[in-house]
């Protein structure tokens, strides 16, 4: 088995009305809207979100962000704890998408600059309206070893998930399982979240890059200072989904494959096999 391409994120918010306006400004249409059944909810993990309200997002018919309602949930802050941190989407022009981003629905974490492990990626970071954390990424060319998209349209696809934990090498451990394409480690600063949390922004942290299929990554971020995700329902990042392929690069459905399931991983976070 072969893990990926990533397929959708579902990011939990406090008013779904209040996200939908601020991810139209950040130019993605609306694709789908309604309440979300009480057997999904379940699946997920969280009763609760039973009959809250939803809609999935994306750029054109890709419907990669989907966004459900939970207005009683706790508040998120940007990089606050390890589990899922951050969300990186491909954009066209990272510096034009900068200058036309307005402070009432994005705040911006991280200005626009070219990253320490290469030139071609030009990226910013910015915190949503519920404490989720996106990476607005520039890919200006091939960046070999790893495997990239470059983007098509001016915000495109979700093509990276930004992990936080407190040991990488059981992280990947725990993902090779699932069958990752390659992997690399390395040390790298990590500004936005350094600055976060008062650090000093030139601080290294160990990072380990996953290689999926359909050019999307997952990164690990060694974290273990960050306090641990707990169960309560919050705010910001709740799951992500990823697609699972066979070994002649066919697409494993539910239907064929008994492993698909929604599960927690090591820091608590969740995850969809689909």
């Amino acid at each position: 088995m072969r893990l990926g391409p990533i397929v959708s994120a579902t990011v939990i918010c406090h008013d779904l009305d209040r996200s939908l306006a601020a991810y139209a400004h950040l130019g993605l249409p609306l694709i789908e809207r309604g309440t979300l059944p009480r057997a999904r909810a379940l699946a997920m993990g969280e009763a609760a979100l039973a009959d809250a309200r939803y809609a999935r997002l994306g750029a054109t018919d890709c419907a990669w962000l989907q966004l459900i309602e939970a207005p009683d949930a706790s508040q998120s802050t940007p990089f606050g704890r390890r589990g899922w941190l951050a969300l990186e989407v491909g954009v066209r022009d990272v510096d034009a998408l900068a200058a036309r981003l307005s402070d009432k629905y994005f705040r911006v974490l991280g200005a626009p600059a070219n990253l320490e492990v290469s030139d071609a990626i030009r990226a910013m970071q910015v915190a949503g309206p519920d404490g989720e954390v996106l990476y607005l990424t520039q890919v200006k060319r091939p960046v070999p070893p790893f495997a990239l998209p470059q983007a098509l349209h001016e915000v495109d696809q979700l093509f990276v998930g930004v992990l936080g934990c407190d040991d990488r090498e059981r992280m990947l451990a725990f993902y090779e399982g699932l069958g990752l394409v390659d992997r690399w480690r390395f040390d790298t600063r990590l500004g936005a979240l350094n600055r976060a949390h008062g650090r000093d922004c030139s601080e290294r942290h160990p990072v380990a890059c996953a290689q999926l299929r359909g050019q999307h990554l997952l990164e690990f971020d060694a974290l273990p200072w960050l306090p641990a995700a707990d169960a309560s329902l919050r705010t910001g990042i709740r799951m992500l989904s990823i697609a699972r392929s066979d070994a002649r690069n066919q697409p494993l459905r539910a239907a064929d494959d008994p492993s698909a399931r929604v599960l927690a991983g090591p820091e608590g976070e969740w995850l969809e096999l689909v």
